[in-house]
């Protein structure tokens, strides 16, 4: 199974400690692009594959992360889907899922440095679901075959810009720059047993 990384820019591919430039254990240049390489997720098990016989290109250690996916489309959040923090926050679990956007400018590297933008900025841990096609009106017994695969990433939010007022306005306070950072890596649905 595939994990997808960024290095400099570039698609790679992670086993264990060393990263592998896709392009390279490809023979194919389109897939420098990280969005390429999202797009075309499902050649990356076999490509993983090729990893063991290739060279590596240089050690993880080495290297500063991206963001695996760094151009999205569009960054959806769902808000208070954890019982635990709609109870911390003071809020009643909604009957329909509380959708916001994230600004895709906003996204980072797993290890970016985030600039806060006050002093009531939070953070939440977060599973990513990284679409890997144009995906619309898909069905929820569907929904895991148009995903490219999981990441993580860190919901971070000024809360003062975030609730200034009623109703809250949740896209400007979760979307100051490096308020998205996400992976390290993106790794396939299958990797997991129990999705």
């Amino acid at each position: 199974m595939f994990r997808l990384i960024n290095v400099d820019g570039r698609a790679a591919l992670q086993q264990g400690g060393d990263w592998y430039e896709l392009a390279t254990l490809a023979g194919d240049p389109s897939l420098a692009d990280p969005m390429v390489a999202v797009a075309r997720h499902e050649e990356l098990s076999a490509l993983q594959e090729r990893c063991g016989a290739a060279t590596p290109t240089g050690p993880l250690a080495a290297v500063t992360l991206g963001p695996p996916v760094p151009r999205p489309a569009q960054v959806f959040g769902i808000g208070l889907n954890y019982l635990d923090h709609a109870g911390e926050s003071g809020m009643e679990l909604p009957s329909v899922p509380m959708v916001f956007t994230k600004f895709p400018s906003c996204i980072a590297g797993p290890t970016a440095t985030v600039p806060l933008s006050g002093g009531s900025v939070d953070w939440e841990v977060e599973i990513v679901a990284v679409i890997g096609h144009e995906a619309t009106g898909v069905a929820v017994s569907d929904a895991w075959d148009v995903l490219a695969g999981l990441t993580l990433g860190q919901d971070i939010s000024d809360r003062a810009v975030q609730l200034a007022d009623q109703p809250p306005q949740f896209s400007m306070g979760k979307s100051f720059g490096a308020y998205g950072p996400i992976g390290p890596g993106i790794v396939p649905v299958d990797a997991f047993e129990d999705r």
